[in-house]
């Protein structure tokens, strides 16, 4: 699932490369950092609905991530904290 994420930011000239990178569609979850670019797989919020899924083998991560960010005064990131937040299926939770 990586490869894509590494394409996009590979793509970037010197220079033009943005502070952070999030990639949806892809229902799964991870945050690493490509050429020091912060890129994040933000998961979903929806179980899987479809058989279609089922059949390929592919199961959701369901759930969220609270970021913290530090930016400099000139708005680039100096420090980027994700914290993943999954939701169980069937169990409630208070955060």
């Amino acid at each position: 699932v990586s490869y894509k994420a590494q394409k996009i930011v590979e793509g970037y000239a010197q220079g033009r490369k943005p502070g952070a990178l999030l990639l949806g569609h892809f229902h799964v979850q991870g945050n690493f950092s490509p050429r020091g670019v912060n890129t994040m797989f933000p998961a979903c919020f929806e179980w899987q609905s479809l058989q279609f899924g089922a059949r390929l083998g592919l199961r959701p991560a369901v759930g969220f991530h609270v970021v913290e960010a530090q930016l400099a005064d000139d708005g680039t990131i100096v420090e980027w904290t994700p914290r993943w937040r999954p939701f169980v299926e069937g169990r409630v939770v208070g955060w």
